[in-house]
């Protein structure tokens, strides 16, 4: 910042506001490099000349040639916060595919100890007969009862008769409560 003289004023100086000058950076190059447009090269009494780029000469630095590159320091301190913010962007990137990797573990450890579970009921259940099997075994107690009505005299066939009716009672039941579990299981 520098100070100016401000007449009329009690102070001798005032700030003034100076224009941001542009900074340079200089990259140094080596014999064999390419030469690009606003390269500079230095002449005996230690003057930057810019190079300029002419179809006959060549492209490279020569070993004899002192040349550099600037670079705005406002360009490389922006490509700078470029770069750490794609740095924390990656850094962001990787902790969110470490928590959904975490997340899907989770979800496969969950989905495992389930299936556990179910094939622990399955084979609990394997002894266990089905509606449909006990339904075939009352619907054969019936016929043999039925078969077997004759053998009785009347008294006895009327009590096979109850006994048969209480069987298809049940088998409706059963039935009704298969139809149910179906409807069920197609929902």
């Amino acid at each position: 910042m520098a100070y100016e003289e401000v007449f009329g004023s009690r102070t001798l100086q005032q700030a003034v506001e100076q224009p941001q000058r542009e900074r340079w950076a200089y990259e140094e190059l080596r014999p064999g490099d390419v030469i690009q447009e606003g390269d500079e090269w230095q002449n005996p009494d230690g003057r930057w000349h810019p190079l300029v780029l002419t179809p006959e000469a060549s492209m490279e630095v020569r070993d004899v040639l002192r040349a550099r590159r600037p670079y705005k320091i406002s360009t490389i301190l922006e490509i700078g916060n470029a770069l750490a913010n794609a740095q924390k962007a990656a850094t962001q990137l990787q902790d969110e595919r470490d928590n959904a990797l975490a997340a899907l573990k989770s979800a496969q450890r969950a989905r495992d100890e389930l299936q556990m579970q179910v094939d622990e009921l399955r084979a609990d259940r394997r002894d266990e007969p089905t509606a449909r099997q006990v339904q075939e075994v009352l619907r054969r107690w019936a016929t043999e009862l039925d078969w077997s009505a004759d053998c009785f005299g009347s008294a006895g066939r009327e009590q096979v008769h109850g006994v048969q009716n209480t069987l298809i009672a049940v088998m409706q039941r059963i039935e009704s409560m298969i139809d149910t579990e179906g409807s069920r299981a197609n929902d």
